[in-house]
């Protein structure tokens, strides 16, 4: 456990560096700080989740930007995401006092599991991605209403719930995490909000994930625009794989 506040805020900031790159790159990886701030630097896991959504709401400009000045969200899909993920965001993070986490933990580690592992299998490419423009508006609020509220408990953001599911419904994979990058547009601001009127937060710590997770976002999304369709699902599902692992092993640890 680092007790030197300077080398806590480094190796925080550092770390933070590299979850942001892979949520730049493949929309997931910010689950990585949990388990790095409880048990590197010995924090609660109920003052862990409200930290995390502050400062992913810090960085979460420069996610969506990132992704919106290659065109890569469709804003006619993530209005409609965003709409449900507000309000479920807000009572997520009322709720999170209340409700154990690792029954939802354990939840969203077989989810997230499942679909890296559907996403490793070889798809048609005649028919891969379709799925986009034959979901409805008011599934896709529901969508937003579940991730928003589950992610906001679970201080795992947006992307991690958001990617799979969409995965799941044949979104094409740049256009999924472009959505999961608009999604946190609602999801990290109203889970601070309802965090700071209910909870505890640790301010200082906070900082070095947002400048962190800024900083490598911007990276990650460069590589993202950079591979084929192909590699970048073969490199969501092994991120998808491995964060679903990390979950597991925070449950049982």
């Amino acid at each position: 456990m680092i007790e030197t506040p300077i080398l806590l805020f480094l190796s925080v900031g550092l770390f933070s560096m590299l979850a942001g790159f892979l949520v730049g790159v493949a929309g997931v990886g910010g689950i990585i700080i949990i388990p790095f701030l409880i048990f590197v630097a010995g924090m609660d896991i109920h003052a862990v989740i409200p930290t995390c959504m502050l400062g992913y709401a810090g960085g979460m400009p420069a996610a969506v930007f990132s992704y919106a000045r290659k065109g890569s969200i469709r804003w006619d899909k993530a209005v409609y995401l965003i709409v449900g993920a507000a309000p479920g965001a807000y009572v997520g993070s009322i709720t999170v006092w209340a409700l154990p986490s690792h029954i939802l933990e354990l939840i969203i580690a077989v989810f997230v599991l499942f679909s890296g592992l559907q996403a490793f299998q070889k798809t048609n490419p005649n028919t891969s991605g379709t799925g986009i423009d034959s979901v409805s508006g008011p599934l896709l609020i529901l969508i937003g209403l579940v991730v928003g509220w589950g992610s906001s408990v679970s201080g795992t953001g947006g992307p991690l719930l958001l990617v799979p599911t969409l995965l799941l419904l044949n979104f094409p994979v740049l256009a999924t995490v472009g959505l999961s990058m608009a999604i946190q547009i609602p999801i990290t601001p109203l889970a601070s909000l309802g965090h700071l009127v209910h909870g505890e937060i640790e301010w200082q710590l906070s900082v070095p994930i947002a400048i962190g997770a800024a900083v490598g976002v911007l990276y990650g999304s460069q590589i993202a625009h950079r591979i084929s369709p192909q590699r970048m699902r073969r490199m969501v599902a092994i991120i998808l794989v491995g964060c679903a692992i990390l979950v597991f092993s925070k449950l049982f640890w």
